[in-house]
């Protein structure tokens, strides 16, 4: 009986939530391979939307999401930290959210349900970037699959470019211990120093045990 009501609760909570407004849930199809989303938008008291992704399946939550723009029923975004991922999606008369997702190699239809109320993850403000590690730096990142460009904007709001890919990822830590330097997005990180007169951080970019030589070199300004 417990679980009966806890279940019907659920169901009338979610549908009494207006439009886009929502936890929803949904799966991405291409290339013959199915990734769970979710997605969370809210609308604050001043009207303002905000919205933050997540791959439960490698339980993920907070992908940052920028441009957002919500007109009506319709939603646009780009999750940069979601590959694809930019999204126009439109609520449909059976509540349905439904649309494409699309990235540099990829495209397809995507159906999301709304799954609860809204939990929007948004970076959390990071302390000043200390002096030393302030400005631009650029590598190269040597892949399997080919080299990738990166260039980390060591400023207020730190970001990682990876070029041709996506833009403005969250930078999401910064760490300085002596020559020691360590920074991560969602899903990478950096580990190194800072060497040659303050010119360059070597290191190695990665995730866990998979991780890559990798050398940023402070541009020019």
């Amino acid at each position: 009986m417990l679980r009966a009501l806890l279940a019907w609760c659920a169901v009338v909570c979610a549908a009494a939530q207006p439009g886009l407004s929502g936890h929803w849930q949904g799966a991405f199809r291409a290339n013959g391979r199915e990734t769970l989303i979710s997605l969370d938008l809210a609308q604050d008291a001043g009207g303002r939307w905000a919205a933050s992704m997540g791959l439960p399946s490698q339980r993920l939550t907070g992908l940052y999401v920028k441009d957002l723009v919500v007109s009506g029923n319709s939603v646009q975004f780009v999750a940069v930290e979601l590959l694809p991922g930019a999204a126009g999606l439109t609520l449909r008369p059976d509540g349905k959210l439904t649309g494409t997702i699309s990235g540099v190699s990829q495209r397809g239809p995507i159906e999301f349900q709304r799954a609860g109320l809204a939990h929007v993850e948004l970076p959390a403000a990071l302390p000043p970037i200390p002096k030393d590690l302030h400005g631009n730096w650029e590598g190269t990142l040597r892949l399997p699959g080919g080299d990738l460009r990166i260039i980390v904007h060591l400023q207020n709001q730190p970001t990682v470019d990876l070029v041709g890919i996506g833009d403005g990822i969250p930078v999401r830590e910064v760490k300085e211990a002596g020559a020691k330097v360590e920074f991560s997005v969602k899903q990478a990180a950096f580990r190194g120093a800072l060497r040659n007169a303050a010119s360059e951080l070597i290191g190695e970019w990665g995730t866990g045990t998979q991780t890559v030589p990798l050398i940023l070199r402070r541009a020019a300004l």
